[in-house]
């Protein structure tokens, strides 16, 4: 028999794949938005919501073994404490964190206890950066389970793409998703070269951008680290955001030379591409900004 070093076991199942599964072992008709709690059902899944001072985060999948385990979704101080919010977006957030911690119970990978355990022994040299590459596998794939792609094509034709703002705000209101999620899978979704990032209230990246296929095509590179540029629309949102900007908030932007954006990007030269920046307020959460990258044809 080979021998399998677990340090190094295939952990790489892919997202839009396993969520495509699901939808089709519970036989989804393609109504929207997608009911979470008869997939929990469905595959036998307890799902707990209950207020957990304990708790830092807003949800958890709790492993007794590789076969008995339950979620747990946080409500905190939320309206309900036995099921979703009725708050609308407290409801969205939580819908999210559900779909997250179902991928948790779903890839094989994340319920082999075994594997999860070796995968971060510090004597592991990826143990730093797996706990990322898992939390990042949850979050696309509940990307994917709450924004199914033939849904999302279905629905963006009849929307449009002329105005991203407005197909970011129905496509929220549609799948009952946050802002956020809306504008991220709508990025990974799109035929043609975009990044969605979301800032916080400093101007600072708060989660790992994502964007399109054709992005990185552009050669153009955002740096998580990096802050909002000055001189951009969302620069401007921040600098009044102590004035207690309207949530419904939105600027438009283009920039006829992609440098402002992408000054670090290698190997590439600015006056090829030209960008269009949409940014949007999201309340307390800060600002989501959504770039449309445009090759200049010389």
């Amino acid at each position: 028999m080979k021998y399998r070093n677990p340090y190094f076991e295939n952990t790489d199942e892919d997202p839009e794949y396993e969520a495509n599964k699901v939808l089709a072992q519970i036989e989804w008709d393609g109504t929207v938005p997608i009911d979470l709690l008869d997939i929990c059902e469905q595959y036998g899944l307890e799902c707990i919501f209950r207020a957990d001072p304990s708790m830092s985060e807003p949800g958890k999948t709790a492993f007794r073994n590789e076969v008995d385990f339950y979620i747990q979704i946080n409500t905190y101080n939320t309206d309900c404490l036995d099921g979703f919010s009725h708050n609308q977006t407290t409801l969205r957030r939580q819908r999210f964190t559900l779909a997250h911690e179902i991928a948790h119970c779903i890839f094989r990978s994340h319920i082999n206890l075994k594997l999860q355990q070796n995968l971060s022994n510090k004597n592991n040299p990826h143990s730093k950066f797996y706990p990322k590459i898992r939390e990042d596998q949850a979050n696309q794939f509940a990307a994917y389970l709450l924004i199914p792609r033939k849904a999302f094509e279905q629905f963006s034709r009849q929307v449009g793409w002329h105005n991203i703002a407005q197909l970011i705000q129905q496509t929220s209101e549609k799948f009952d998703v946050s802002l956020e999620v809306a504008a991220q899978q709508i990025a990974r979704l799109a035929d043609y070269p975009c990044i969605a990032i979301l800032f916080d209230r400093n101007g600072n990246p708060k989660k790992v951008p994502a964007y399109s296929a054709d992005f990185q095509e552009t050669k153009l590179f955002y740096s998580r680290n990096k802050s909002a540029p000055s001189g951009t629309a969302i620069a401007k949102m921040l600098s009044n955001l102590n004035q207690n900007l309207n949530q419904n908030q939105q600027t438009k932007k283009h920039f006829s030379d992609a440098s402002i954006w992408f000054p670090e990007a290698p190997d590439w030269r600015a006056e090829k591409f030209s960008v269009v920046e949409t940014s949007l307020q999201t309340g307390k959460y800060g600002i989501l900004t959504f770039l449309e990258i445009c090759k200049i044809d010389n």
